[in-house]
This record gives structure tokens, sequence and C-alpha cells, in this order.
């Protein structure tokens, strides 16, 4: 008990010491000792004379006594004496320092002691003497507070909220053993308050920033210090001058966290800004960029599923990089359109679905769009949807969505519904040029470099510019595919798309498409002229089986094909080149699927299975009706250059 009481005596006599009496004197002795006062004592470097109330003193136990006095100017002094035998060792540890939370930690080992508790005492470094007795007597009091000891260490857990900033020192003692460890604590308040100090409208306020960091070294919270670090000071002042005007704009109340967020936010802008590849930083090990910006790169993300990086950065970089959210709206706007234009014909349905929203950020509203799909038929939406796994051209997602509306408008046309070219049956005549009237098609060399690039997408800036296009606007797409690749040119800068594709035309196509290269020696067709051009095609189509003609002498040279016929030369010519994608016919029927010529129905339901045909208006398929040739370049561009 008595060891408690000297340890709160040694306590008490140091928390008063606040110079209520004038000024403090510690002396310690040990038990038995005599002690003669002395008569003068010094304060502040200057020698006073005392008066004390007691003069002589010996010491028969431990504990602390105190002595009053007076100087020969009637100031009031106090003399306290420590009473103790043992000789204690304090080792006082680092201090840590939460600066977020305004607490400091100190702790110490003690032993050789039998004081149950210790004491912390606090004061600015710089009026700190050689040792605490000497700084006792003439600095200020920050901060002091006991704890227990406990198997001879001690912890202290300090507010430091009322702090200013500036460097300490802590001494902490047991009775009148002193160990100490010093400290720099930032005040964040204060320097919160300095930054909103700066005028936004001032010209150097970048500048002032910039000191102020320097000045209560910021570099401790600052995530992306280690990168703002390395800039120039020219550079430091470019990110820092967009802190006052954030300031000013933010709704709420700027707190440390928030003004901390700003600094990363523009350091990353500032370095994307000045970036020339944005996934080199975007991808970093420690994603400080994109933490910073709150954009998501992780490998689960959309963004790990794009191929062309090139592109999506090109964009990207394009954009005013100038706030978080212009960042963030340009990062997944950039990420939507590079997936689109990656998208093949099994994913592009769910990449437009995801495009309208991905990770909670609306980066292209197409949400109309998409009831409008919702609202045709299974065969009219994987029209559309085809069409727009062709494009590779997008620069913008505002595009993508005129694109929809029209290709939604184009697809539900009349021209499209109705078939393009009546309902004739396929053995009907009509005028088929003999020169070609499909135009010049690319020759075998032409298809064989098509062939290498067929996973490729169009590049819009090589295809030929029809003036009649427009009349079958939902074919454009094939059109262009076709006209990129050299496999169809038109003439005169028209295509004629509505026009009936006679079957020597057709013939064409599959041959250059499938690469079909040997010559029948035993073709008979009586309407075949040798000398003509299509009798090569038909040569080579009949070799290969894909045709016997419409009878022994016959091939139909002069005809239209029908669509059914179409199906069947497609379907055959993809077999006999192995090109037949994995699937089974549909287990649907077309309403007129009785119109169906039994020959044609495996080629017709195969197709429409891999989505290369489909019906019109009341899922009827016209088998009888006329092939165009803008459904022949769909056929086409579907089957062998999708």
């Amino acid at each position: 008990m008595k060891k408690i009481i000297t340890a709160l005596l040694i306590t008490g006599m140091l928390l008063s010491s606040v110079h209520v009496y004038g000024f403090d004197v510690i002396e310690k002795i040990k038990t038995g000792e005599s002690v003669v006062l002395p008569d003068k004592v010094e304060y502040e470097g200057t020698l006073k004379s005392v008066i004390w109330d007691r003069t002589k003193f010996q010491s028969a136990s431990k504990g602390v006594i105190r002595v009053n006095g007076k100087t020969s100017d009637n100031e009031s002094v106090s003399l306290y004496l420590i009473v103790e035998d043992n000789e204690a060792t304090v080792t006082a540890n680092n201090s840590e320092i939460n600066f977020n939370d305004k607490t400091g930690k100190f702790s110490a080992s003690i032993s050789g002691t039998e004081n149950e508790y210790a004491t912390i005492f606090i004061f600015n470094k710089e009026d700190a003497l050689t040792d605490l007795k000497s700084t006792f007597n003439t600095a200020k009091l920050v901060h002091s507070q006991t704890a227990a000891i406990s198997d001879e260490k001690v912890s202290f857990d300090v507010d430091l909220s009322e702090f200013s900033g500036g460097n300490y020192i802590a001494y902490i003692s047991s009775g009148y053993n002193v160990d100490s460890t010093e400290f720099e604590y930032i005040n964040y308040d204060e320097f919160l308050i300095e930054v909103k100090k700066v005028p936004a409208s001032d010209t150097d306020c970048g500048e002032k920033i910039v000191d102020l960091c320097n000045k209560y070294v910021l570099l401790m919270n600052y995530d992306l210090y280690s990168v703002y670090s390395l800039l120039s000071k020219n550079e430091q002042i470019e990110i820092m001058k967009k802190i006052p005007q954030r300031i000013l704009d933010c709704k709420e109340e700027v707190d440390l966290s928030m003004l901390l967020d700003f600094f990363n936010e523009e350091t990353a802008i500032y370095k994307l800004k000045n970036s020339t590849y944005a996934p080199t930083l975007l991808e970093d090990t420690v994603n400080l960029y994109a933490k910073a910006l709150n954009l998501d790169v992780e490998a689960d993300s959309y963004y790990s599923e794009m191929n062309n990086k090139n592109f999506f950065s090109s964009y990207f970089l394009s954009k005013p990089l100038d706030s978080r959210e212009t960042v963030q709206s340009a990062f997944y706007k950039g990420v939507g359109i590079t997936l689109v234009n990656e998208a093949t014909r099994l994913n592009i349905k769910s990449r437009l679905e995801n495009l309208n929203k991905i990770n909670d950020v609306v980066s292209l509203d197409i949400s109309d769009e998409l009831k409008k799909l919702e609202s045709l038929s299974a065969d009219t939406q994987n029209d559309i949807y085809a069409v727009i796994s062709l494009r590779s051209d997008f620069k913008e997602t505002t595009e993508i969505k005129a694109e929809l509306n029209r290709l939604i408008t184009a697809f539900t046309s009349p021209v499209y519904n109705g078939g393009g070219g009546g309902s004739s049956g396929g053995s009907s005549s009509g005028g088929g040029s003999s020169s070609g009237s499909l135009g010049t098609f690319g020759g075998n060399a032409a298809i064989a470099a098509a062939a290498e690039k067929n996973e490729e997408k169009s590049d819009s800036s090589k295809v030929i510019v029809y003036d009649d296009i427009k009349d079958a606007e939902w074919a454009r797409v094939y059109i262009n595919r076709l006209s990129e690749l050299g496999v169809i040119s038109g003439y005169d800068n028209k295509i004629r798309p509505n026009d009936p594709i006679t079957k020597e035309e057709f013939a064409k196509l599959i041959v250059n498409s499938a690469k079909l290269t040997e010559t029948a020696d035993n073709m008979s067709f009586s309407d075949v002229n040798p000398n003509e051009w299509y009798a090569q095609y038909v040569s080579k189509l009949y070799k290969s089986g894909i045709t016997l003609g419409i009878s022994e002498t016959e091939f139909g040279t002069g005809t239209y094909i029908s669509r059914e016929d179409m199906a069947v030369l497609t379907y055959r010519a993809m077999k006999y080149i192995n090109y037949v994608e994995n699937g089974s016919s549909t287990e649907e029927i077309f309403n007129d699927d009785a119109d169906i010529s039994d020959y044609a129905k495996d080629a017709v339901y195969k197709l429409r299975a891999l989505g290369i045909v489909n019906g019109v208006e009341k899922n009827s398929y016209l088998p009888k009706g006329i092939c165009s040739r803008a459904m022949a370049f769909k056929v086409i561009a579907e089957t062998f250059y999708k």
C-alpha cells in the first residue's frame, strides 16, 4: 500500500507542477540521509535566495515530502524531496503516432523498481533541457498521465487532438528514474484550415498548396505521394492548383480524408492525361491509379475481356480527363465500345446488354432499344445482333445506339419482310445478264487473301460507297464486309441490292467463297456456254457435287435462284469444305413448311439453326420466293466471312 501511496504522491507532485507556487525544485535522497536545504536555488538561469519553512531534513522512510519557501522577491517556491533506495532502469521505446486517429502510443520497459506506477511527461522539444529535472523546473508541461506497470512494462495511450504541430519529447518516469523518446506530430486540422484559406482565384494557388504539403510533410497519408514526389515542382503545382476549386465545388464539408482523396485523384488524372498508353498505369501491380479513380480493372471485370487494348487506350486518352466522373465515363465507354467491336455472333447480345450499365456506370443508355428488340421475333433479333457483330468500326457509343435504331427500322420494313423479289418459283425465267449482273467479283487470289482475314472485322475506310445502298439499309454491313474483302465491287458505284440474283451469279459467289478450284470434264449442260464468264463457276460447282442442275441437261442459266435453292447450295458448300458449325436443326418449323421442297428442308432448317437464314412475317420462309442480291450477300457473309 505504501508503494502505491508513494507513486501517487510522486505523480500528484509532478502533475501539480504548473507553477501555481511560482516554481518548483526536485531533489532526490535515500532513506536515513540528512539534507540541508539550499539557501539559493536556480530558476530560469538565475540564482534566487530562499527562506524555507524547514531548513534541515532527515528521511526515515520512502516517500515524497514537499517543503515550501519564499524568495527574496516574495515569490513562492516548493522543494520536492523524493526518498527512494533502489535505482530503477527505464528504457523508453520508440513512439507510435497515428495521425488519422490523432493518438500516440508510448511504452517503456521498467526493471528494478518497487513502484507500481509510472508517469509520462510531454514537453515541446525546443523547451527541453538536458534532463527531466531541469526541463520540469523551466519548461511548460504539455501533457502528463499515469499508468500501471505490468510485467516490467508500461504503456500510455495519449490523445494528441489538442496538440499543435511540432516536435516533442516524452519522458517516462518511475520514481526519479527516467528515459525519453522524441516524436513529431503533424496537426492535420491546422493543415486543413490552411489549405481551405487558399483562394481558388489566386494564380499561385497551386504553389501555395505545394508549400503547405511540404511544411506539413503530407507523405504518410497520401497514397500516390511516391508518384507525386518524383514529379518536378511545376508538375506538382499543376496538380495542386485544382484543389482549391475542388473544395469550393464540393457540396459537403471537406474533411482530411476527402482532401487526401482529391490529392490522389488529381495525381492519377495528371499521370493518365500525360500517358501514351493507359493500360500501363491502370494495370499497375497495386492498382493505385485505378483505385484512386474508383475503376475496376481486376481480373473478373469486363476490362479483362478486351483484346484490343490499343483501341481502348486511344479512345480513353482522347477524352477530357478532368475529373473522376469524366475518367470513369471515358473508361467504361471505352470498355463497352471495344467489347462490341470485338464481339462475335455468340456473345454480341450479352455484351450489348452489359454495355447498358457496366459496374453500375451507364456507358450508353440503350434501354429503349433493348426493349424494342425484345418485342421482335427471335429470328429478327438474331439478324440484328448478327449485323452488329460484323461491325468493328464503332468510334462512339452513340453510334451503337444509332445503328441499333437503324437496324430495328430496316429489319421491320416491308422491303425486308417482303422477301425482296416476289414469290415466283425458282424455275421462272428472267433476263439474267450474260455478263454477270453481280458486278465484278474478286478472283481466287482475292478470296484466298480474304480467308486469312476471316476472323477480322471490316475496315470502314476501305469500303466502297454505293449510291444505292440506302435501298437496303439492313444489308449495309454485309455489303460493306464483302466489298472490303474484294468479294464484290458492284458497278458504277451501284450495287443494286434489291435486284434478283441468277443461279450462275450465285454460283460464282459460292465457288469463290468456298475456294473451289477443280473443274468438271464431263459436264453436259446445254444451257452453259463454255465461252461465257460463268462457265468455269458452274463447272467447279458441278465437279464438287454441290449442284447437279435442274435436270441432267440443264443448269438453269438465266433463271433467278429461289430462297430454298440458295439454302441448298450454301449448305452443301459448307459440308463440302467441312465448314459446318456444331448444332442441329431447329425444332421450330416455318408456317409454310409444306411449301418447302423435300430436298431443301434439311438445308433450310440447318441454316436457320445456325442463324444464317431466318423467316419473314408470320414465321414464313417463302421458299419459292426469289432471292435478292442483298439476301445473297447476307447469306455469303454470314456463312463464309463472319
